[in-house]
């Protein structure tokens, strides 16, 4: 396997970030997990699965960073605590992302981060029994830039939250075979400090996992999708709030077309984009069925799955008007120059 270069990242005492110390002795973390609270009320540690990712990353020696973002509109900070067995010690961020979105939590939390591996993973998502070991073990294995798992919507989740995790997840559904992926889900995925550096120009406003991926790709690396690190969605903030994040979320993956796609593209897209929530749908239900799964237990879900594919369709097609409006825009500025 080609690409970054494995320098001596896993084997210097500041394993971690720029200026960051390692563990207390002195010798490297293997391991940051890096947990984003994105507009939970419910304190950290009472957050279902959170006490089970800080046991696996002690059992490992490593460590468990939580940032977290406030839980309305006008409560705005990002706060960040290290989690231990014993309690939480408040952690200063100094250097805020200019958001609360949960890729800035990442983001932020990455800055924090003091492991060789840094694994990334959402509150609400409960790890499997060997979650994170499973993690390590892939790196180990072989030199991938990042390691992507399962998520499964967990049989104790409300409807709405199996919907969620439903339409968030088609693509990381069990059962699969190991393999090398273009795209991981960075709510189960863990990432080389090599491969993290390598694209800590690109994080400055957020951890975005498209770019971040094309990036890996266009140095030669390699992604793997294992089906050993399994996570279930639990619990979210909500199905407003899930709206919400599909708007917000779809509205950036439209507005980030500028200057990517021709305008030929851009003529068909228009044309055949009311279309886009049932292709949004049906592309999770042939995920569904592809998995072996029966479609008569899609079918109280598909309710909120249709809204949820709603929000994203329109979201994204009002970035891309933007997007193509100011790519006019600058071809006027630069034919007037």
């Amino acid at each position: 396997m080609t690409g970054i270069p494995t320098n001596s990242v896993r084997d210097s005492p500041d394993a971690g970030s720029p200026g960051v110390e390692g563990s207390p002795d002195g010798s490297p973390l293997p391991v940051t997990v890096v947990i984003a609270v994105p507009g939970f009320k419910t304190p950290t540690r009472d957050i279902p699965g959170v006490r089970e990712i800080v046991r696996q990353a002690i059992d490992v020696r490593g460590e468990v960073v939580a940032v977290r973002s406030g839980h309305n509109k006008a409560d705005t900070g990002i706060t960040a605590e290290r989690l231990t067995p014993d309690g939480i010690d408040p952690v200063e961020i100094l250097n805020p992302p200019p958001g609360c979105l949960t890729p800035h939590l990442w983001q932020a939390g990455i800055d924090l981060a003091r492991g060789s591996i840094v694994v990334l993973t959402l509150a609400g998502l409960t790890p499997a029994e060997g979650w994170l070991r499973a993690h390590l073990d892939a790196h180990a294995r072989g030199d991938w830039a990042g390691v992507g798992g399962p998520i499964e919507a967990s049989p104790a989740a409300s409807l709405s939250d199996r919907a969620i995790a439903v339409s968030r997840y088609s693509s990381f559904l069990l059962p699969f075979e190991a393999h090398s992926v273009q795209d991981i889900a960075a709510d189960n995925a863990s990432y080389s400090r090599a491969a993290i550096e390598a694209c800590r120009d690109l994080i400055g406003d957020g951890f975005w996992e498209p770019p971040v991926h094309a990036r890996l790709a266009d140095l030669g690396s390699q992604l793997l999708l294992s089906p050993a690190p399994v996570m279930h969605h639990t619990i979210s903030t909500g199905f407003g709030a899930f709206i919400g994040q599909r708007l917000s979320h779809g509205f950036r993956f439209g507005r980030d077309r500028r200057g990517q796609v021709s305008a030929g593209w851009m003529v068909k897209y228009f044309v055949f984009c009311p279309a886009l929530p049932i292709l949004l749908l049906a592309r999770v239900v042939m995920r569904w069925r592809s998995r072996g799964r029966p479609i008569s237990r899609l079918l109280a879900l598909l309710p909120a799955l249709i809204c949820f594919n709603l929000a994203w369709a329109v979201a994204e097609v009002g970035g891309t008007i933007l997007a193509v409006g100011r790519s006019d825009k600058s071809t006027s500025q630069a034919g007037d120059s």
